[in-house]
């Protein structure tokens, strides 16, 4: 019964987290558009440097994230420029 209602709990939020991603995308009118969202991990890996690199270029505004859930995402196209 416990590992039941974990899961019930556990699907919600996963539904509250998309129904936000949905909003978020309607809210930036980007569902039309292809855009390439990427998570901290990956545009690390893509620009060569560390996750902290990351915080710090958040934290001097070279890079916008957005939040989503309790995860930052970045897209893209607002990433690269930096190369």
């Amino acid at each position: 019964m416990k590992l039941i209602l974990r899961l019930v709990r556990t699907a919600i939020r996963s539904a509250g987290v998309l129904a936000e991603i949905l909003s978020l995308l309607r809210e930036r009118n980007v569902l039309s558009s292809k855009v390439v969202w990427l998570d901290s991990t990956e545009v690390a890996k893509r620009l060569n440097v560390t996750e902290r690199t990351l915080y710090t270029y958040k934290n001097q505004g070279l890079l916008k994230p957005h939040r989503i859930g309790k995860r930052d995402y970045y897209i893209e196209s607002e990433v690269f420029p930096l190369r």
